[in-house]
C-alpha cells in the first residue's frame, strides 16, 4: 500500500473544520451516498437498493458534482435573488433527465418550501420529494467523483454513510473502451486509467478515516457472484432487514426506462449477469492488459484482483507502454485537442451571429 499516502487525510479534517464555519443548518435525514467509478456498477447497486421499500435510490443528476464546486459565484444566498439563480440552475441541471424520475420540481416550489438559504436543502428537497411520494425512509445518492464532497456531504449530514465500490481496472477499461470506441469514455487511455487510479485512491483514504461503521466497502465482481450474500451484509450495515425483492430490481420501471434510453444501461433491464467479469481477457489486447497491470498493480494488489502477467520481458514491456498504446495516446490527444479547437470557433460564431441579430433587431 505504498502508493497511499495516509498523511493528506489530514486535507479532509481541514476541509471539514473550514465547512463547519459557515451557518447552513444540518440534517438527521438518513443519506447514504456512493463511491464508485463510472462502468463498475454503480447503477446495478442503485437500483438493487432501490426495490428496498425502505431506500429510495433515484437515478443519477450529477446536481452536487456539477454546482458544488461553482457555489462560490451565488454570493450571499440570503438574498433571494442570489438563492432563486442558485435553484434555477438547480433545476436546469435536474431538469436535464440523465435519468428516470416520477416526479418533478420547480423553481417557484423550491423558494416557497425550501426555509434554509443553502445549496444542500435544496438538494435534500428534491431527493426526499421522492423519498416521501415513494413512502420511503431514507436516501441512496450516486454522484461521479463523490469522494470529492465527502466534506461537504458531513458538514450538512453528519450522519452519512458511504458505499464504496470497485471493479477491475481491466473490465472497467474495456467497459469505458466499448462505451465510446478508440478514445474511451475519458478520451485517452492515459486519462481513463488515471480516473480509476484518482478514484479508488481518494475513495480509500474516506474509508482510512472515517471507517468501516461509516464506509462500507464490496466489489462489483463479489456483488454479481453472490448477490445475496453481500445484499445481507450492506442491508445491515444500512440498518435495514434484507429483502428478497431486491434480486429483481430488473423488474421496476426506472431499470427498464433507463435501459431502453441508453445504450450504456441495457443491462440494467435484464436479471444479474454472474458471468460479467473477466471480460477483459477476450476484449482487450496482451499489451493493453500488460499496460494496465503494469500501471495498476499495487491498486489490483489491495482489491485482491491476481494479474494476468506476472513476468513480462522487457521488450514486451516496452512495446505495451509506448509502440501500441503510446500511438493510441497520441492519436486520442490530437483528436481531442481538434475538437476543442472546432467547439471553441463554434462557440466564437455562434455568439457573433447573436450580437449581429440583436443589432438588426
Amino acid at each position: 500500500m505504498t502508493f497511499l499516502n495516509t498523511s493528506p487525510i489530514k486535507e479532509l479534517n481541514e476541509k471539514k473544520e473550514h465547512l463547519m464555519n459557515d451557518h447552513s443548518q444540518t440534517s438527521d435525514l438518513p443519506v447514504n451516498f456512493l463511491l464508485c467509478s463510472e462502468r463498475s456498477g454503480s447503477n446495478l447497486i442503485r437500483l438493487m437498493l432501490d426495490s428496498h421499500s425502505q431506500i429510495h435510490a433515484p437515478g443519477p443528476t450529477h446536481i452536487g458534482r456539477f454546482l458544488i464546486p461553482t457555489l462560490s459565484k451565488y454570493g450571499d444566498l440570503s438574498v433571494d435573488n442570489n438563492f432563486r439563480k442558485l435553484a434555477e440552475e438547480v433545476m436546469t441541471v435536474f431538469n436535464f433527465k440523465y435519468s428516470y424520475f416520477s416526479y418533478s420540481v420547480t423553481v417557484d416550489e423550491i423558494m416557497e418550501n425550501v426555509l434554509s438559504r443553502d445549496f444542500c436543502a435544496i438538494y435534500e428537497y428534491i431527493f426526499k420529494k421522492g423519498m416521501l411520494l415513494h413512502g420511503k425512509h431514507q436516501l441512496f445518492i450516486k454522484e461521479n467523483h463523490n469522494y470529492r464532497f465527502v466534506p461537504y456531504w458531513l458538514r450538512y449530514y453528519p450522519n452519512a454513510k458511504f458505499v464504496f465500490q470497485v471493479r477491475d481496472p481491466r473490465d472497467f477499461y474495456l467497459s469505458t473502451k466499448n462505451y465510446r470506441p478508440f478514445l474511451t469514455l475519458y478520451h485517452t487511455p492515459g486519462r481513463t486509467l488515471t480516473t480509476w487510479q484518482t478514484d479508488q485512491e481518494q475513495s480509500l483514504r474516506i474509508l482510512l478515516e472515517l471507517g468501516p461503521k461509516r464506509v462500507f466497502f464490496q466489489r462489483y465482481e463479489d456483488l454479481i457472484s453472490n448477490p445475496e450474500s453481500v445484499l445481507h451484509r450492506l442491508c445491515e450495515f444500512l440498518e435495514v432487514p434484507f429483502e428478497k425483492n431486491m434480486l429483481d430490481y430488473h423488474k421496476n420501471e426506472s431499470a427498464n426506462v433507463d435501459a431502453s434510453a441508453r445504450p450504456g444501461w441495457r443491462n440494467l433491464s435484464k436479471s444479474i449477469i454472474q458471468d460479467n467479469k473477466e471480460k477483459y481477457r477476450k476484449g482487450l489486447s496482451r499489451s493493453e492488459i500488460i499496460r494496465i497491470e503494469h500501471r495498476l498493480a499495487p491498486h489490483m494488489q489491495i482489491f485482491n484482483y491476481p494479474r494476468s502477467y506476472e513476468k513480462v520481458s522487457v521488450w514486451m514491456l516496452a512495446w505495451s507502454l509506448i509502440a501500441e498504446e503510446g500511438v493510441r495516446e497520441l492519436l486520442a490527444n490530437i483528436y481531442r485537442i481538434w475538437r476543442n479547437a472546432f467547439r471553441r470557433s463554434r462557440d466564437i460564431v455562434l455568439k457573433l451571429l447573436k450580437i449581429g441579430k440583436g443589432i438588426l433587431n
